[in-house]
This record gives C-alpha cells, structure tokens and sequence, in this order.
C-alpha cells in the first residue's frame, strides 16, 4: 500500500467520527511513518510495509472510538508551544487561548510579575507565559501528580528557567503567598452534562467535572483569590458559555473592581476578569 493510498483510506475510515478526516489521516499517517506531513505529499508512492499498515489500522480503530486524536498522539498544540500529553491531563482548547492573551495584553512587558496558574495541567497557560515573557515568574500548580510530571517535562523541553510548579489542592500550597496575576481554567461541567458521554470521556473527570451546577471549583477559586493577590492585581478565570453572569456576580461580591467577561472567537462568553486594587 503507497502512501496515497493509506491517506484516501484512513480517510474514509475517518468519516463517521471526524469532519476532518483527511486531515486526520495525514496526522496519523505521519506519526507512524515519522514524517511531516508536507513530506507525505513528496513521497505519496512511498510503499508502507506490513508493520506500518498494522500501526496504522491500529490508531484508525483507536480514532473510530472516539479517543481524541491528541491522545493517540500524544501532542497538541497551544499558543506558540507544542505540548506533550497523555490521558492525565485535560487537552488544551484552543478557546483558552484567550486567557494567555488577555494577560498579555493586559500588562507590559517591561513589568515583573508573578504569576500563578491554578490547576495547571499539562502546563499550556504557565508555559505559555513563561515563553513570552522571560522576566515574570511563573508558578503552575496541580493536586495530580502525574499531571505535574508532563507539566515539568513539557517547560524542561523550552529550557524555562522562570517557571516551577506546586503540587496541591488549588490555593493549598501557597498560604504566605501573594502574587500579581492568578489564571486558572477549573472544571467547569456540570456532573449531569451528556458531553461526558462524549470524547471528554477519555479525558481525566476531575480536570472537568465542576459539580452539580459546574461552579463548585469556580466559585471556591473566585472567593478565595483576595486572600492570595496583592496590590493592582489580576484574576481571570475560564468558564462555560452560559455562566458568565453567575461568575461576573462572584466576583463582584469577592470585592473585585473594573470586571470584564470576555468572549473567544466563537463569540461565547469564555472567560471573566477583575482587577483588586
């Protein structure tokens, strides 16, 4: 089987579970032939041998269960880095982009900060901040081990020497700790949600689940925040689309000033601001 041939037939396969497949196929294909994908297209008559066929079925059954493509790959890309990642840590969304940004655009790049990014993960938001702006210091903590174990390897591959993590239970490790900006994009789902009976369910529940109503984790993080921020400081947090109005009057009542909810791409309500003087 040419390589041409493998890509029109991973994609067929593809079809009932992605509207993608092409693109998927490619992905797919040159993880198993150790190629880039501009480099199928000049080697499109290039012969698979038999064990490459076989690799390649086996990760187009794993794709046609629903298994999202970053864990049979293991990587995913965010902001300008390239993560590694496993089924310990949530997939970084595109849609949370936009706290990298906000925070970016928010502060100059001549100011020190430090910032921390509660439920790090795989790192995609401290990582990301500790890329562009090399005199912050960045702190990501997480209570799972092993999410902290990808999140090291993932800043270990950028060569950042500003950025540590924390192993706890949100604020936990930090009691005589105030910082200048705190990030987080906490479980937000609610228990109930039918998405859990979807792709999600391949992704580590307590990354998602927020509780019955989705803002346990959120309304814990918002309250508790004053505690752990100094003078003219920032919190943001992500949050599902329909609550931005239930969050927006969290941090009101948690004494926050000049509040903003912002919106990502898709125009939904994604994320909420506030600045404690």
């Amino acid at each position: 089987m040419t390589i041409k041939k493998a890509l029109f037939l991973g994609a067929q396969i593809l079809k009932k579970i992605t509207d993608v497949s092409f693109l998927e196929s490619e992905i797919l294909l040159a993880k198993v032939l150790n190629l880039s994908r501009s480099k199928l297209y000049t080697s499109e008559n290039l012969i698979l041998s038999l064990e490459q066929q076989h690799e390649y079925q086996k990760l187009l059954e794993e794709r046609t269960t629903g298994k999202p493509l970053a864990y049979i790959i293991n990587k995913k890309d965010f902001w300008n880095i390239s993560l590694d990642i496993n089924k310990n840590v949530l997939i970084p969304r595109s849609e949370t982009e936009l706290l990298v940004e906000e925070i970016l655009n928010r502060t100059s790049e001549k100011e020190r900060k430090v910032v921390l990014d509660l439920g790090t993960g795989s790192g995609a938001i401290a990582i990301s901040l500790a890329y562009e702006r090399s005199n912050w210091q960045i702190i990501g903590s997480d209570k799972s081990i092993a999410a902290l174990d990808i999140a090291r390897k993932n800043a270990l591959k950028y060569k950042l020497s500003n950025i540590s993590f924390e192993q706890g239970d949100w604020f936990e490790p930090f009691q005589d700790k105030l910082f200048d900006v705190i990030v987080s994009n906490p479980p937000y789902i609610k228990s109930s949600d039918p998405h859990f009976n979807g792709e999600i369910r391949f992704e580590p529940i307590i990354a998602l689940d927020g509780g019955k109503q989705g803002m346990d984790k959120l309304s814990g993080i918002i309250r508790n925040a004053p505690r752990y921020l100094g003078k003219n400081s920032l919190l943001i947090v992500e949050h599902g689309y329909n609550q931005a109005k239930e969050v927006y009057a969290l941090f009101e009542l948690s004494g926050f000033k000049q509040i903003d909810i912002l919106q990502d791409l898709a125009g939904l309500e994604r994320a909420t601001l506030g600045y404690l003087s």
